[in-house]
């Protein structure tokens, strides 16, 4: 699964990202990256499910609306799962079974 998680700059969910690593199947590919970066991520084909960062969550619906017309599913992180770097609990949002 091609995994993407969005927040301000992508550097606090890059620190999310590792911990995913432990609990993430061995074909999974997680990445983080900013506001800004996101719709070359989903324009080059790179995501499957992507996690938004709770610091963000206003820009949610924009984020819904441009991905999901391409088939890709968007979550909100919970705020409790992202502010205790709960990797386990991240990849469970991402494959959809939180």
């Amino acid at each position: 699964m091609k995994i993407l998680l969005v927040c301000s700059m992508g550097m606090s969910t890059s620190l999310l990202v590792e911990k995913m690593k432990q609990f993430a199947d061995e074909e999974d590919s997680i990445k983080a990256v900013g506001l800004t970066d996101y719709k070359k991520e989903v324009d080059n084909g790179n995501v499957e499910t992507l996690l938004v960062g709770p610091q963000v969550k206003m820009r949610f619906k924009e984020i819904s609306n441009y991905c999901e017309p391409k088939g890709i599913r968007v979550e909100l992180i919970d705020t409790l799962v992202y502010g205790r770097m709960n990797g386990e609990a991240a990849m469970q949002i991402a494959k959809g079974a939180f």
